[in-house]
């Protein structure tokens, strides 16, 4: 698993030109993420939206912080997602 910090560049980059939205929106978080400490918690999605060029689903944020746990990021256990 990746931590935020293992995260890189090149990756953010690469989703934030993928043409799936989830992974735009994955990018806007990692890149948030990594200047984070383990634990801290995953703001609302209003935080990130001002900055993306489109309006996500609700289906398609849960999509990207789901891609986000199973890449290490974050992580959720019973309550809401945290920086991994």
């Amino acid at each position: 698993m990746s931590t935020p910090a293992e995260v890189n560049d090149t990756q953010i980059a690469e989703w934030r030109n993928d043409r799936s939205p989830y992974k735009r929106i994955a990018a806007e978080i990692a890149q948030w993420a990594r200047g984070q400490d383990r634990g801290t918690l995953l703001p609302d999605n209003g935080y990130f939206a001002g900055d993306l060029d489109f309006v996500a689903s609700d289906q398609t944020w849960n999509r990207a912080k789901k891609f986000l746990a199973a890449t290490g990021v974050l992580y959720a256990t019973d309550g809401p997602y945290r920086v991994s």
